[in-house]
């Protein structure tokens, strides 16, 4: 079989480059990547490459808990948690599975909307390792990198203590 989805990813990568947090969260106050930021900028360059995603949900579980809205009245909210597989294909049927996980919690019918968006929003930034900001090369800006620096070798980081490496994209 054909391996074409592989040599694609490193070019949709080139092409794609960085997507910028530039949306906040006002209750937590944190900036973010909206799902709708990812696919305006994905879309293009999928259809120049012939790739598309079939993203398929291997694992579902809903929730609902009773609490109270910002006037006091009681409020029912779903929260939904999956996990989904999204195969990405070339025009010539090699593919690639990622599989992550999301949660959306909503008091209406969108939770598993939002659990979905998450979960596609995090297979992009996994698959085409997007950047949050552009890569500055340093000779575009005239910068000298200090010899000293380059030839300095640092030990890797600490892995946590109970942690077990995981495959994802694989049946377990």
């Amino acid at each position: 079989m054909s391996r074409k989805i592989l040599a694609l990813n490193p070019k949709i990568m080139a092409d794609l480059g960085a997507i910028k947090k530039d949306k906040t969260n006002t209750h937590q106050n944190y900036k973010f990547r909206g799902i709708e930021d990812m696919y305006n900028s994905i879309h293009p360059i999928l259809v120049k490459h012939s790739v598309f995603c079939a993203p398929q949900i291997v694992d579902r579980t809903s929730e609902s808990h009773e609490g109270r809205n910002a006037k006091g009245e009681a409020k029912l909210s779903h929260r939904v948690t999956i996990t989904v597989n999204h195969r990405f294909y070339a025009d010539d049927g090699s593919f690639i599975d990622v599989v992550t996980a999301g949660e959306g919690i909503d008091t209406s019918d969108k939770a598993t909307n939002k659990a979905m968006s998450a979960a596609m929003k995090y297979a992009f930034i996994e698959l085409f390792s997007i950047p949050t900001q552009d890569i500055e090369d340093s000779e575009s800006k005239g910068e000298e990198i200090d010899s000293d620096q380059t030839n300095k070798i640092q030990a890797p980081p600490k892995k946590p203590s109970g942690f077990a490496p995981r495959t994802f994209g694989a049946k377990q």
